[in-house]
């Protein structure tokens, strides 16, 4: 993922592209460029798609713990009219961008709220452990720890099934149509100092993934939850903080994909600016968050729309595109303006490519028809 994230960077630099669709429109022609901008909406659209179940579920379980009894469908609404409406009517962004720190402190939170967890037993369901389990009774029987010992089960860690995990890690990373703006607006923009920055949030990104899936898998087993934190106790006073965390950082970041929605939107109807008026973008606005709202009031299952979603416009966006990008780059150089090194290097990215499709179209087929594996 790091590595595409990076070689968009190259081709910034290599095209003077200052966006995702200018660099595909400067490498390889303007006649796909739609192409790219519906699959950078859609894509935008499928991360709001997933904040508004997160929010509707967080919500939820938040008004539980306070002892108000709501429907998921009506804590949904609530935050949306309430919080998500008068945030995405916002003219100036600036004002989200301390919220940022917010969320990353609270996924931090949550990494260690889970570490606490498992380690004190409050969900252990043997009760081997201090506390004995004491939140597992909370839990509908689904959502309780689930391990089994028999060896079918602990070799379906090799099963093609473990692609819908990468299909959801295709998601994870799918912030690579924003490569571009993050390559032009760095400071001393090379591509080594690119390069360092690239490798270090990769890096810490994978490292917080990997102790969050470790630990609410050790904790729950089979049966844990698309969205984690659904496996925790809605009495459970430090769950309960980090729900509280996680949903005011998706509430103000929930503008930045949604913007990215509206005016991909604009831009595949080819509106001119003098037609961007005030109302207009209000009413695309609220017709937008309408659709988000009424598509996460019936979908629940988060794990099958991040592997759905991953595995084709993630794919595209993480492997494909940026593939075609950099080999149509060498051959306009020529055999006498590329190096050996880059051609070897468009022939690994192509090969990248297909291995890419492949794990995410099986782990879509898996995602969508689990009975045929």
């Amino acid at each position: 993922f790091g590595y595409y994230f990076l070689l968009m960077g190259r081709i910034c630099r290599a095209t003077g592209a200052s966006s995702y669709r200018e660099a595909w429109e400067l490498s390889v022609g303007s006649s796909g460029g739609w192409i790219i901008a519906l699959n950078t909406a859609l894509m935008a659209g499928l991360g709001n798609l997933a904040y508004s179940m997160i929010l509707a579920d967080t919500t939820k379980s938040l008004l539980m713990s306070a002892g108000i009894d709501v429907t998921r469908t009506q804590s949904l609404i609530g935050v949306t009219i309430t919080v998500l409406l008068p945030l995405c009517l916002v003219k100036k962004l600036t004002i989200l961008a301390p919220f940022s720190f917010v969320g990353m402190a609270g996924i931090l939170f949550t990494v260690v709220a889970m570490a606490i967890r498992y380690y004190d037993g409050t969900y252990n369901a043997a009760g081997e452990k201090s506390l004995g389990g004491k939140y597992v009774s909370d839990l509908e029987e689904h959502l309780r720890p689930s391990f089994s010992s028999t060896a079918s089960d602990i070799w379906d860690i090799f099963s093609i099934k473990v692609l819908l995990l990468v299909c959801m890690t295709f998601q994870a990373y799918f912030a690579h149509y924003n490569a571009p703006r993050y390559y032009n607006e760095l400071k001393d923009n090379t591509v080594p100092r690119f390069s360092i920055v690239v490798g270090t949030s990769f890096s810490l990104s994978a490292v917080t993934y990997w102790f969050m899936s470790y630990y609410g898998f050790a904790t729950f087993g089979k049966n844990s939850d698309g969205f984690i934190l659904n496996n925790y106790s809605t009495n459970d006073g430090l769950a309960s903080i980090c729900r509280f965390a996680i949903a005011v950082a998706l509430a103000f970041t929930y503008p930045l994909p949604f913007i990215g929605v509206r005016d991909g939107i604009l831009d595949l109807l080819q509106v001119p600016n003098r037609k961007k008026t005030p109302f207009t973008l209000n009413a695309l606005t609220l017709i937008l968050l309408v659709l988000f709202t009424v598509l996460a009031m019936h979908f629940e299952n988060l794990a099958m729309v991040n592997a759905v979603g991953g595995g084709t416009l993630g794919t595209a966006v993480v492997f494909i595109f940026p593939a075609l990008m950099y080999r149509t780059v060498v051959q306009h150089l020529g055999p006498e303006a590329s190096t050996q090194r880059q051609r070897r290097e468009a022939k690994f990215a192509i090969g990248l490519m297909w291995i890419g499709i492949a794990m995410g179209s099986t782990g879509v087929i898996v995602a969508l028809f689990p009975n045929l594996i």
